[in-house]
C-alpha cells in the first residue's frame, strides 16, 4: 500500500509541470483565436470636421461624413443611421436620406437610398450620410451638439459617437453648400453673416406645440 501511495505521489509530482504547461498553451491558443477571430467589437466615429447643410423654413438638411471604425474582427452590418441633435435647448431626431458620393454638394452625386452596409473587422469605412434635420435646432445661431446613433444587425441600437457641428457658421441658409467646423478656414466676418441669416429663418419659423 505504501509502495503504491509513493507511486502515486511520484506520478503527480512528476506531472504537474507538464499539465500546468499544457494548460496554459491550451488557454493561450483558444484566448489567441478568441482575440483574432471571434472578439465582437465596437463600432466608434471619427470626429466630424467638415459638414454641408441646407435650411428653409420647412425643412432642413444636414450632410456629413459618417467615419465608422469596427474595433473588432467580426464585420458588423449597419442597418440604419439616426442623429440626436441638440442646441440651445432645441432637441430632435434626424432620420436618414440619402448617401452621397461627397461631402460637397454637387448635381449627380447620390450614391443610393439609405441601405444597409458592412463595416469589416478592423476597418474604416465613411458614408455621406444626408440626415433630415430640424429647422429650429439649425437655426439657434449656437453649435449644434450631435450623437449618431447605429442600428446594428443582431445588436439594436447603440451610440457609437459624438461631435460638435458649427451650425452657427452656416451664412447662406438657402444654398446646399460645405463648412468647415475649424474656425481657422473661416473668413472673415463669417460668424457675424451666419447670425443674421440664420435669424431671418428662425423668425419665420412656426413654432411646433
Amino acid at each position: 500500500m505504501t509502495s503504491l501511495a509513493q507511486s502515486l505521489d511520484g506520478a503527480s509530482g512528476s506531472l504537474t509541470p507538464a499539465i500546468v504547461i499544457s494548460t496554459c498553451a491550451l488557454l493561450f491558443t483558444v484566448g489567441s483565436f478568441w482575440w483574432l477571430y471571434v472578439r465582437p467589437g465596437r463600432l466608434r466615429m471619427v470626429e466630424i470636421r467638415v459638414f454641408s447643410a441646407f435650411v428653409h423654413v420647412d425643412e432642413s438638411a444636414l450632410r456629413i461624413p459618417v467615419t465608422l471604425y469596427n474595433s473588432g474582427p467580426k464585420p458588423l452590418v449597419v442597418v440604419d443611421l439616426r442623429l440626436q441633435m441638440s442646441s440651445a435647448g432645441h432637441t430632435a431626431t434626424a432620420a436618414t436620406k440619402l448617401f452621397r458620393t461627397t461631402i460637397k454638394p454637387s448635381s449627380g452625386d447620390v450614391e443610393d437610398f439609405p441601405h444597409p452596409y458592412v463595416v469589416p473587422g478592423r476597418s474604416v469605412v465613411t458614408k455621406f450620410v444626408d440626415f433630415a434635420a430640424d429647422p429650429s435646432v439649425m437655426t439657434t445661431g449656437e453649435p449644434a451638439t450631435v450623437g449618431l446613433l447605429v442600428l446594428i444587425s443582431g445588436r439594436g441600437w447603440r451610440k457609437v459617437g459624438g461631435s460638435e457641428i458649427r451650425t452657427d457658421v452656416i451664412s447662406s441658409p438657402d444654398a446646399y453648400i460645405s463648412y468647415s467646423n475649424d474656425p481657422a478656414h473661416w473668413p472673415t466676418g463669417q460668424l457675424d453673416k451666419a447670425r443674421s441669416a440664420l435669424v431671418s429663418v428662425r423668425s419665420r419659423i412656426t413654432p411646433t406645440e
